[in-house]
């Protein structure tokens, strides 16, 4: 991806540990954010950044792990509102659709932004919640159609 090394730069700059996740061409998006994600969900890393095209594909996959919170950005604002308001652990960007100019302004302002409890504490806790009551086995087909009055012919 082309916004790698600007990503990386960042990073380094900072004196942040970088880990590649994309394992070369053959790799597909699914499989890399699965990977962040999973690196995320069990605390190997702290934070993400996943870029494929749109960076809404990454997003949809690193959004399948419990307790796990992927946000697309597109700007140094969205960045910004990803950490401090919804304690995003992971941004995606399209590098179809992010000027590359902008990346290294993205992900500062996303690193150097902080959750804000005050603000957003009890939302980020309703989150958690329908996160947790989501994720937990899907009820045997029979008892969902009893408790929702769905039938299939």
């Amino acid at each position: 991806m082309p916004l790698a090394p600007t990503i990386s730069a960042v990073f380094l700059d900072r004196g942040l540990e970088w880990v590649d996740f994309s394992g070369g061409p053959s790799r597909t998006y699914p499989d890399i954010a699965a990977d962040v994600a999973g690196a995320i969900q069990s605390g190997r890393c702290e934070r993400g950044i996943l870029v494929c095209g749109t960076g809404l594909g990454m997003a949809i996959v690193a959004n399948k792990f419990h307790r796990v919170r992927a946000a697309t950005v597109h700007d140094p604002y969205s960045a910004v509102r990803a950490r401090a308001s919804n304690d995003a652990q992971i941004i995606t960007m399209g590098a179809l659709v992010v000027d590359a100019a902008v990346v290294a302004a993205i992900v500062t302002c996303w690193l150097d932004a902080e959750f804000d409890p005050h603000r957003s504490g009890a939302k980020l806790a309703r989150v958690r919640s329908i996160d947790d009551a989501e994720r937990r086995p899907a009820p045997a087909r029979a008892d969902h159609e009893a408790r929702h009055g769905q039938r299939r012919t």
